[in-house]
């Protein structure tokens, strides 16, 4: 792979780890310091930024707020992004905002259709976390695992797995190195007002990735 194409990669992994939800014991995440570490189809990934999360529910929204500086083959890309998704019978809908490098700021929606994202219940053993997720897209069958590590309710470690078409593309691992008790505040989750929509919405951006990498 070539290393503009490693650098947009990890741009959009950035991105992507806006999306993620915690386990049910997990109210909210205000970690002002993180790590990123793992290795996407042999090239090692490194990153730290911050971290904000309010849990939801069926009816109110999961929020996260992420920005992330990702360093890969020596090169580097910063993203910003936020999500506000609900999930009901295990699909996710809602929309997911960000902005690349400083550029401008996209929003793209999720629902059900191309692109859209279903998972299935966290499943514990001890005090490890574990849920499997699928996304629907013409151009490859994409499969993401989660696992985490908490304590009281305070999250200690996260891994996010990726397989595309049956191939194993690695995993990504966030250590969240503070985590605030202060429940992070709600101006947190706005997107500022010059997000605009992607044309094509989900279709777009979850192909789009896809052609990335492969």
């Amino acid at each position: 792979m070539p290393s503009v194409v490693i650098v947009i990669v990890a741009s959009m992994l950035a991105m992507a780890m806006a999306q993620l939800t915690f386990p049910p014991d997990v109210a909210y995440v205000n970690s002002p310091s993180i790590t990123v570490t793992g290795t996407v189809q042999g090239v090692s990934l490194s990153g730290s930024g911050s971290y904000q999360y309010v849990a939801g529910s069926a009816s109110t929204p999961y929020l996260t707020h992420s920005v992330l500086s990702i360093s890969a083959m020596g090169q580097q890309a910063t993203a910003e992004a936020w999500l506000s998704i609900t999930q009901s019978m295990g699909a996710w809908s809602g929309s997911a905002a960000g902005r690349t490098n400083g550029g401008p700021c996209q929003v793209v929606p999720f629902g059900n259709g191309i692109g859209s994202i279903a998972c299935q219940p966290w499943t514990k053993t001890a005090n490890k976390w574990g849920q499997s997720c699928s996304i629907n897209a013409i151009v490859a069958q994409v499969g993401l695992s989660f696992s985490a590590t908490t304590s009281n309710g305070v999250v200690q470690a996260y891994v996010i797995g990726l397989v595309v078409n049956g191939t194993d593309l690695g995993s990504v691992a966030l250590k969240f190195n503070q985590n605030t008790p202060s429940k992070p505040p709600a101006s947190a989750f706005t997107p500022p007002s010059d997000c605009t929509p992607v044309v094509g919405g989900e279709k777009r951006a979850i192909e789009g990735l896809l052609s990335l990498i492969f």
